[in-house]
């Protein structure tokens, strides 16, 4: 409730503040404090003078005693700055403090702007010190030293080289005021000095880089075709450009990256809030969460969270955000600023990326990594050697043995140049977000476990749904961004920013497939299913713990008992082929699926397919050589046996059909690697005698193909990957559930879960804390639990138009697609 209130304080303090004066004058000099001089006792009266020795001479109370009295301040060569520069930086300064105004900022007056003093025509103004032989560009004193609690009585003032005010080209002179006008402000601040705040500094990615954020935003209202080239220092300030796969708190000797992580601050405003920054008004109005702890990430990341505008696009507050900020920050090379090139934005941004080729013949590779606490590393792969038209997928794994670790990791697609499933083109993060703004550039990942083979425990995976890419030309680049990004940020935890070692494995899967039935097609996959495994249908299926939809929702199990059913007809069949797709008596992969698909709606549909099942007990982990199999198939969109195809040649009363071949060329941690082939006759082909027998083929069709799929393990019984539920998968499955929500499915919504800390007064009755419970349903995949989906979906029936369904029964449907399989068991 605390911070819900100090949201809403900003709109009291920035009405009560009036902005005055409103008028600024350049002084050719330095302020009284700074000159170092003791003279003023000697010219104003005795009982004056003895009240100012209790005064800060840097306190408004200093220069209010003196007004129209004494002017204390130290003058220097009147001629400092030129007449057309006065009056340049004067109304600079007028139009800038106006913006800020309009912006929502509390005044800083009398608090923080000034001094305010009796001008050259007798009127106020706000003194601007411009002072020759200044040793820096500009400088606003802080409210405090080092070491001190904030002073709410000090002044900021500014002091700017005369050099620089005479000099500067008027886009980057007005970007140098803006600059400081923008801390005199932040000075002003609720965040600042409020009575349970004692921050002196801001933390510079803070401080400084909303400063640049706004000065870069102002100065472009002004002046908006002003970027000059980032090979000058000043052309990084403009275009936000520092190292992300440094700490988010890293600095150098010259504190720049500080200035120039206003790109956050920009992606923030331009995301979320329409390209307007008046968002900062309102964070700014909330003070110091944890006074006298330097945790200003909890601070950012609890507003985030209860940010309206960033909620409608993730629940995830810093821990998501931070990700996506950087996969569009990485995509802004070339796109946001077309003037500058990928590779040149990429290597300032992150020190140039990590390559790793991938062919159908080097199908596998790792990278190792060392990631700071909130950073991001780009990875480009590059792949070659496929087929013009062929369909491929790049898969990403991380595996540690601790699953913490892996919380704090992301991926990110950044830009990938081959038409993509579900977009119907290349991909760029930055395109994509402006197009879609409540979007978001993060794979939803799979956080599980595998038995370590010959070891005792487990070893933690993390994968991403990976979609398959179209190549025109037989080659493609991927740009993916590998981010860190904690749960529950901290920068007092991770001010050493010790770095994260990360095992990377990067794969490709690609499938070839010909046949007599029909011309082969470019667009083949081939799918490796343990039907008595618990990630049956692969991977890119496996959902999150708890059933919540997440990856690939039409990703549905093949139902064994409906397709043992329609073999009845088979001929001289002596195999229990319910037996065989059910996963009974194997130990290893016994379905094999080939087919050739086509893209509709964004989904890749089967034309043509054929299974192979092997016999008992599969074929196990590590194996190479040849297996055989019984091969059977389909051909849409015919429906019925008009579109199957059986066994051929069909075997001996007794026999086992072995009318199909699998080698096995590579079955390791690294990669599965299949080539197969196998005979089969279409039902309208099957010859019969007069008694209805089987006797011959009038056509027999033959099929082959090469599978390669990444990562073999998964396909071990002995090695089964088990979704875990983790904290960050917990963030995960609220965001995405709030994402289909907000696509226009019927999912109930589910609170916020994040907590806020209690209020002083111990009050917790706050409806963010008190709302529903936020326990997920745990699927069962029990026929109790199916029988009740049938029940709750018939009951729907009699719901008024336009109702929404139950949350229960939402809750329940979420667990189709992972439980499809056990569902198919379950009898009528």
């Amino acid at each position: 409730m605390k911070y819900l209130f100090s949201l809403g304080l900003f709109f009291f303090f920035s009405l009560g503040f009036a902005w005055t004066p409103e008028v600024f004058e350049v002084y050719c000099g330095e302020s009284y404090a700074d000159a170092g001089t003791g003279a003023i006792t000697a010219v104003v009266a005795s009982d004056l003078a003895e009240s100012l020795k209790s005064l800060n001479a840097r306190s408004y109370l200093f220069y209010d005693k003196l007004y129209g009295i004494y002017d204390p301040d130290i003058a220097g060569n009147p001629e400092c700055v030129s007449a057309g520069r006065r009056t340049m930086v004067e109304s600079y300064a007028a139009e800038i403090s106006q913006a800020l105004k309009n912006l929502g900022f509390s005044s800083p007056s009398p608090k923080r702007l000034g001094p305010v003093v009796q001008g050259k025509t007798g009127a106020k103004v706000i003194r601007i010190y411009a002072k020759e032989g200044f040793d820096s560009i500009a400088s606003t004193l802080a409210p405090c030293s080092k070491g001190e609690q904030f002073d709410d009585t000090r002044l900021s003032l500014m002091t700017y080289s005369a050099g620089q005010l005479n000099n500067s080209p008027p886009m980057q002179l007005y970007y140098i005021l803006a600059h400081e006008l923008i801390h005199v402000v932040q000075n002003a601040q609720q965040f600042r000095y409020l009575e349970d705040t004692d921050k002196c500094t801001l933390p510079g990615w803070l401080g400084e880089g909303t400063a640049d954020a706004l000065a870069v935003y102002l100065t472009h209202k002004h002046f908006p075709s002003y970027y000059p080239p980032i090979s000058l220092g000043i052309g990084k300030n403009i275009h936000g450009i520092r190292p992300y796969d440094k700490n988010l708190a890293w600095q150098n000797s010259d504190k720049l990256p500080d200035y120039r992580s206003s790109s956050f601050w920009t992606y923030l405003a331009e995301r979320y809030h329409k390209g307007r920054y008046d968002f900062l008004s309102s964070y700014f109005a909330v003070p110091d969460l944890n006074p006298g702890v330097d945790d200003w990430f909890d601070w950012l990341d609890t507003l985030l969270l209860n940010d309206e505008e960033v909620k409608a696009s993730t629940k995830g507050g810093l821990y998501l955000v931070f990700p996506d900020f950087l996969a569009n920050y990485a995509s802004w090379g070339g796109k946001k600023y077309p003037h500058i090139s990928e590779k040149q934005w990429l290597q300032e941004a992150f020190g140039g990326c990590h390559t790793v080729t991938l062919s159908p013949q080097q199908a596998s590779r790792g990278l190792s990594l060392e990631l700071e606490p909130l950073s991001g590393q780009c990875i480009r792969v590059s792949v070659g050697g496929l087929n013009p038209g062929q369909l491929s997928a790049v898969k990403l794994m991380l595996s540690d043995s601790n699953e913490a670790a892996l919380d704090n990791l992301h991926l990110a697609p950044v830009s990938m140049t081959s038409n993509m499933q579900g977009y119907g083109t290349n991909f760029n993060c930055y395109e994509m977000s402006k197009k879609f703004p409540q979007g978001s550039c993060l794979e939803k990942p799979f956080t599980g476990s595998k038995a370590s083979k010959g070891q005792e425990g487990a070893s933690f995976v993390k994968t991403w749904l990976s979609l398959p890419q179209e190549t025109a030309t037989g080659s493609y680049e991927n740009l993916f961004i590998l981010a860190h990004s904690p749960v529950n940020p901290s920068q007092q935890k991770h001010a050493n920013r010790v770095k994260q070692k990360v095992t990377l494995k990067i794969g490709l899967e690609t499938t070839s497939f010909s046949s007599t039935v029909k011309p082969a097609s470019p667009k083949t996959q081939g799918r490796v299913m343990n039907p008595a495994a618990s990630n049956a249908d692969e991977l890119g299926a496996t959902p999150m713990k708890g059933g919540e939809a997440a990856g690939n929702l039409a990703g549905m199990m093949t139902n064994p008992e409906l397709m043992s059913q329609m073999m009845f007809l088979m001929p001289q069949m002596p195999v229990d082929v319910a037996s065989l797709m059910s996963g009974v008596g194997f130990k290893g992969l016994n379905q094999i699926v080939l087919e050739d698909v086509s893209m509709q709606d964004d989904e890749l549909e089967p034309g043509l397919s054929f299974t192979i099942l092997l016999m008992p007990p599969g074929i196990p982990f590590g194996a190479t050589g040849t297996f055989k199999g019984v091969a059977n198939g389909m051909l849409e969109p015919q429906t019925g046996l008009e579109g199957m195809f059986f066994p051929w040649p069909l075997p001996k009363e007794g026999e086992v059909p072995e009318n199909a071949v699998v080698e096995v060329l590579e079955y390791s941690d690294a990669l599965l690697h299949l080539k197969l082939s196998g005979t089969v006759c279409q039902w309208a082909n099957l010859q019969r005698d007069s008694s209805g027998a089987v006797t011959s083929c009038s056509k027999v069709d033959s099929f082959s193909g090469e599978i390669s799929k990444p990562f073999g393990w998964l396909y071990d019984l002995e090695q089964t990957f088990t979704s875990i539920d983790t904290p960050g998968m917990e963030v995960y499955r609220k965001d995405l559930l709030s994402s289909l929500a907000n696509s226009g499915f019927p999912f109930p919504q589910f609170p916020d879960s994040t907590d806020n800390p209690a209020d002083e007064t111990g009050d917790s009755s706050s409806p963010v804390t008190d709302s529903v419970s936020t326990e997920p349903y745990v699927c069962s995949c029990s026929c109790e639990e199916f029988i009740e989906i049938e029940a709750m979906a018939t009951d729907l029936e009699d719901l008024p138009e336009g109702s929404l369904p139950p949350a229960a029964f939402m809750e329940k449907m979420q667990c189709l697609p992972s439980c499809m399989m056990q569902y198919a068991q379950c009898s009528e």
